[in-house]
């Protein structure tokens, strides 16, 4: 497995609020691609001890994880990025045989070795709507200015019928509860 920061190190180097890919140039070792819960459109980070949700609770955590793995579209080459970690390992790709554009996206996303392990200061309490500070702050972001606004879920919910995407949520909604374990906590895929 590849070296990963303490608790402490990921809240002190913000990887709690980014992705971040883990064993870049180990080629020994899989690269991890960890995507964090960010509240995007909901507070979706709830206790793993919460074991019943409603169902606009539901359709908020399913949908702030999605815009949590899309990065809510505000990352123009976050999807070029995302494959060039995931197909990687499969091309046997090194620091001297990736292509410009996947040694570029390794330079913004992969970890920097950096593990702060000291006592993290304040409260990690992100406003939801908001932009993860990584992003604004290394003018990735294309549109923080478009990040959704906070809105309760029954809100969201009632928008959705009004356009028409409701039955399009709800079809899928099999595949998204399973899901909801998986977004809960952070998204991290082994490859």
């Amino acid at each position: 497995m590849p070296t990963v920061p303490s608790v402490n190190g990921f809240i002190n180097g913000g990887l709690n609020t980014r992705p971040t890919f883990f064993g870049c140039n180990d080629t020994d070792t899989p690269i991890i691609v960890y995507v964090p819960n960010y509240p995007w459109s909901y507070a979706s980070n709830t206790s793993t001890y919460k074991l019943d949700y409603t169902k606009d609770e539901a359709h908020g955590v399913v949908n702030s994880g999605m815009r949590s793995l899309t990065l809510n579209g505000t990352v123009e080459n976050w999807p070029k990025c995302l494959a060039c970690a995931l197909s990687d390992r499969a091309f046997s790709y090194t620091a001297e045989n990736r292509t410009s554009e996947c040694q570029q996206c390794f330079a913004t996303w992969c970890w920097n070795g950096v593990d702060d392990d000291s006592e993290p200061s304040g409260e990690y309490e992100p406003a939801v709507g908001s932009v993860p500070q990584f992003l604004s702050t290394n003018n990735l972001a294309t549109s923080p200015s478009n990040a959704p606004a906070a809105s309760s879920p029954a809100a969201s919910q009632s928008s959705q019928a009004a356009n028409g995407a409701s039955s399009a949520l709800v079809g899928g909604w099999s595949m998204a509860v399973g899901a909801v374990g998986v977004l809960a906590g952070g998204l991290a895929v082994m490859l």
